[in-house]
Formats: C-alpha cells, sequence, structure tokens
C-alpha cells in the first residue's frame, strides 16, 4: 500500500474519490448478489432462518448494516431504475432503509404505492440527511414515519431503551398501570412493562405447554442437538413416549404434552439440520410444529413424525413437498 503521507493534496483527494465510486459500484454488486441469494433462499439450506440471519452471521454485518442492505435489495427488486442513482450516490442504504420502512408501514396502513409513486418518493428524497428523510415523510404520513427503536447498554445489567409510541398507546398504559397498581412497587412505565411482559410470557408458554422448559443457549449442530435430545426427554410412562395415534391421527390437534415434549426436545428453536454441514438452525422465530410425513398425506401425530422448525423452513419444505404454489395457498 502507498504511504499516503506521501501523496499529495489533489491526488488524495482524487483517489478517494474514485475509491468511493467504486465502494458504492461494489454496493450495488453485493445488493444483486443478495437479492440471488434470496431468490433461492440459499441461506435456509445453510441451517439459517432468513436473509437477516445470512447477513449477520455469514456475511458478518452488524444489525443495522443487515437491515439497511435488506431494505435496499427490496426496493431495487421491484425498482431496478434506481440503481443508477446509488451507484452515484444520491440515494443512500439509510435513506432507501428509511423509505422502505415508511412504505411498509403505509401497506398496514392501508394505504398503497404505485411503481411511479415510489419513484416519486425516492426522487424527493434524494442527496437528504436521514433526518431530512424523515421530515419529507411526516408531511406525507406522520402516523407511518417509523423512528428506529434504540436498545443502549448502560451496565452489565441494564439497557436504555428509546421506542416511539402513539398516544392512544399511551392511554392504555397508564390504564393499565391503574388497573395492576395493586402488583406494582415503585409504578414505573418499565415496571408495568416487565410485568406485563412476564404475564403475557407465561400465557403464551402455558398455552404452548412450555412452562416447565428453562430457556437455554441454542445447540449448533447435529451432535449437540443429538445430546439435548436425550438429555431433555426422558418419558416417565409410555403415554409420554409415545401418541395415542388412534385419538390423535385424524385431526392436527396437539396435546399440551405433546406440544411440551416437541419443544422441549428441540429446546426452543428450529430442528433444521443442513445435511452437508450438521449445522442446526439456531432460529426461533414463528416456531411452529410440524409433520415430517404430512399430515395431508396420512402422518401421524406420533412424536417421531413431528418436528419444530422455523417460518421459513416450515415453508420451505411445504415447498419441497406441494410446489410453490401450494406453499404458498397454505400460506
Amino acid at each position: 500500500m502507498t504511504n499516503l503521507k506521501l501523496v499529495s493534496d489533489s491526488d488524495l483527494h482524487q483517489n478517494t474519490k474514485q475509491l468511493a465510486a467504486r465502494e458504492r459500484e461494489l454496493l450495488t454488486e453485493i445488493l444483486h448478489h443478495l437479492a440471488e441469494v434470496d431468490s433461492r433462499r440459499l441461506y435456509l439450506k445453510m441451517s439459517l432462518g432468513s436473509l437477516w440471519d445470512y447477513c449477520t452471521l455469514e456475511l458478518n454485518y452488524s444489525a443495522g448494516a443487515a437491515s439497511r442492505r435488506i431494505a435496499a435489495v427490496r426496493l431495487l427488486l421491484e425498482l431496478p431504475s434506481i440503481e443508477k442513482t446509488i451507484q452515484e450516490g444520491t440515494l443512500n442504504l439509510s435513506t432507501l432503509h428509511t423509505v422502505q420502512s415508511f412504505l411498509k408501514q403505509e401497506k398496514i396502513n392501508q394505504k398503497t404505492y404505485s411503481k411511479d409513486e415510489k419513484l416519486d418518493l425516492l426522487k424527493k428524497v434524494e442527496n437528504k440527511s436521514t433526518r431530512e428523510c424523515l421530515n419529507i415523510l411526516a408531511e406525507i404520513a406522520p402516523e407511518s414515519v417509523v423512528k428506529p427503536e434504540k436498545i443502549k447498554p448502560i451496565n452489565s445489567t441494564d439497557v436504555e431503551m428509546t421506542i416511539t409510541v402513539s398516544q392512544e398507546f399511551l392511554k392504555e398504559v397508564e390504564e393499565l398501570k391503574n388497573l395492576i397498581s395493586h402488583e406494582l412497587k415503585s409504578g414505573t412505565v418499565s415496571e408495568v412493562f416487565k410485568l406485563s411482559v412476564q404475564k403475557v410470557l407465561h400465557a403464551v408458554k402455558k398455552k404452548k405447554g412450555m412452562t416447565d422448559i428453562k430457556p437455554s443457549k441454542p445447540s449448533t449442530s447435529a451432535a449437540d442437538y443429538e445430546t439435548k435430545k436425550s438429555e431433555n426427554i426422558t418419558p416417565t410412562n409410555k403415554k409420554d413416549q409415545k401418541v395415542n395415534s388412534n385419538s390423535q391421527q385424524q385431526t392436527r390437534y396437539f396435546s399440551p404434552e405433546t406440544m411440551r415434549i416437541t419443544w422441549q426436545r428441540a429446546n426452543r428453536h428450529c430442528e433444521f439440520v443442513d445435511p452437508k454441514t450438521k449445522k442446526r438452525c439456531t432460529s426461533r422465530w414463528r416456531l411452529q410444529i410440524d409433520h415430517i410425513q404430512p399430515h395431508s398425506m396420512q402422518g401421524s401425530n406420533e412424536l417421531e413424525n413431528l418436528r419444530l422448525l422455523c417460518q421459513n423452513h416450515h415453508s420451505y419444505f411445504t415447498e419441497q413437498t406441494f410446489g410453490k404454489w401450494d406453499a404458498a395457498l397454505s400460506a
């Protein structure tokens, strides 16, 4: 590498500009590669639950960097003409992420945009800072401007969380605070949130038959997974060991005991294992119990025919079995 201390001011400036231009060209190449990875769902074959997992775990991007690139991929696929503006630097990743989040929230609010309208919106935020971009979007639909949530460690036990909520939500928090005031010590908002989360978490675990499961760090290899299976599942009687096929074979209903054992065996994360690397998926997102032999193909509800999969791996196996059209119908 050239000793930059010896480079003239003019050359240093020109070299830096050229490198920045090359960096933007490389960025668009990366976005196209990520789009193709997503199209093939290559990450699922690698025991990764999503494109975000692929970016953070395989490519070592930070959470924010991964989110910004994925947002840019989504817009670039829908609006290929913006590639030039990305290469020129008039649209950057932060701006694209902000606009994509806005459009997503608008869709939730039942407001749709045509491709031309999206292009017009992007034109308005060219060469704008994130704050300027947020101000422009707020003039269009303030309720759909998504301000980033921030979590900052304070010490070894506490973190500072910054979120934006509506006035209506704040009133509901105050109402809840009054209703459960007899259970509160300090009455702070954080205490209300903590108690509320604990109650909801307990209710959800109870519904899924998970109340006696202690959370632990996910296993990452098939060997670890098999070890966990032998450690975590020790049936005490024949009823625990095998679900009654006569009572459940013709229904999708899972008994609380079946759910408890299935979730416990999986240690609360996806059970997909890459057959080549033996690496296991660590995703805990939208987990669901799946039939190895599909229920529609006379698959039973016996424990050996059940597995816990994340949403994307469940969709992947459904597509492998029934094809893309049937997978879409079952979603």
